[in-house]
């Protein structure tokens, strides 16, 4: 069985569609976006835990959560501006 980071990767570097990959792309961000709202808002709270408890106050499963709380050092930000230029996210 892959740990939760592999299973991430695997997601994320899926091959798709351009159609599926702006989907699915899109739809990360949101929820990433959603996430630092939430973060921002209450930037005093401290989270801690376990993933699988984790995941759920982020409306994310497992894999995905994993993905935004990594996402800095697996460079997805330079992914999105490469894969998506000239699209609208």
């Amino acid at each position: 069985m892959t740990n939760l980071y592999q299973q991430w990767r695997d997601i994320a570097e899926a091959e798709r569609t351009q159609e599926a990959g702006e989907k699915f792309w899109n739809d990360y961000f949101e929820a990433e976006t959603e996430n630092y709202k939430k973060l921002l808002a209450d930037h005093e709270k401290v989270y801690s835990g376990k993933i699988s408890e984790l995941a759920p106050m982020f409306n994310m499963d497992e894999p995905t959560f994993v993905g935004f709380i990594d996402r800095d050092r697996f460079g997805y930000a330079g992914k999105r501006q490469r894969c998506y230029a000239g699209h609208r996210l």
